[in-house]
């Protein structure tokens, strides 16, 4: 197969793409194990549905730190 080579642009799009989908994958894993809904998810963040989608998603939102641990926290316990 020949090597392709990328723009660090895009080397930065497929890292960043590979993050969310980690993020993604890891909080539907935490949901099914906790046996939760999007709702309860978000109020245990406390952030809306809406941006809870956003995130499974991989869409950009502006989130406070205090929910990026909660979101990190989730993602360590849908991983173990």
């Amino acid at each position: 197969m020949p090597k392709v080579c990328l723009t660090d642009k895009q080397k930065a799009q497929a890292r960043q793409a590979r993050r969310d989908k980690f993020v993604s994958e890891s909080l539907l894993s935490y949901k099914a194990k906790a046996g939760l809904t999007y709702a309860d998810m978000a109020e245990r963040l406390g952030i809306n549905v809406q941006s809870l989608r956003h995130i499974i998603q991989g869409k950009p939102c502006n989130l406070p730190f205090s929910v990026f641990w909660g979101v990190l926290d989730m993602v360590r316990e849908g991983k173990s």
